[in-house]
């Protein structure tokens, strides 16, 4: 049987994002109104490409484009784009997994191991009652790849209101599901350049003409 090290299946997870150069995934977030129900409360795509050290997510009506000197935030629906510099460059958590592992095995209180099928298994782990936000969360993996495939996050009780309707408590169960994994995927470079929104003339950023009914502010820190 498998050896059920979790510690060693997370560095193995993390070994194999962090051993991409390129990737681009996909992945659908369902929210639930509890832990039971599979009746779909609220639904979110997303998309997260990683060129080296410079990656692209596009969340619904966001975009954001994140490398080591500078962010560039887009907002679809409002039509605002935001430029950040960083005034120290900084290594950053790759975002192809919704939760940092590491930081969640500190915390765990406990676990249980299941083996799905024969290439899908999955570690169900239990959190302290301080904990925040979530209870337990269950992560499922391929065990050839080390790819994670689905986490589920089984929440405390918190407002889940949507779209400003009125308060509406209750312990929702949030599933991410990963989907459309390449490795090598083909991309073009000003994708992961402010670039792809905007054009620099000295010090000096405009917004490129498809996007002349958007706002943009230039942050300086």
């Amino acid at each position: 049987m498998f050896c059920q090290n979790i510690k060693a299946d997370v560095a193995a997870i993390n070994k194999a994002y962090k051993s991409m150069n390129k990737v681009s995934l996909s992945f659908e977030l369902n929210m639930f109104e509890n832990y039971q129900t599979q009746h779909v409360y609220y639904t979110q795509h997303a998309l997260i490409q990683k060129n080296g050290n410079a990656t692209f997510q596009k969340f619904d009506e966001s975009e954001c484009i994140n490398t080591r000197d500078y962010s560039v935030m887009v907002d679809n629906e409002d039509k605002e784009v935001v430029y950040a510099p960083k005034k120290i460059s900084f290594e950053y958590d790759d975002p192809s997994i919704a939760i940092n592992l590491d930081t969640l095995l500190q915390f765990c209180k406990s676990y249980q191991f299941k083996k799905i099928s024969k290439d899908v298994f999955s570690y169900s782990l239990m959190l302290p009652e301080n904990y925040p936000n979530y209870n337990q969360i269950v992560f499922y993996f391929d065990a050839k790849t080390y790819f994670v495939q689905k986490i589920i996050f089984y929440c405390e009780e918190d407002d889940i209101s949507v779209d400003n309707e009125a308060e509406k408590l209750a312990k929702s169960r949030i599933e991410i599901n990963y989907k459309d994994i390449n490795t090598r995927p083909t991309f073009n470079p000003n994708d992961f350049s402010y670039q792809k929104y905007l054009v620099k003339s000295g010090n000096t950023f405009k917004l490129k003409p498809e996007l002349k009914n958007y706002h943009l502010t230039v942050l300086s820190f």
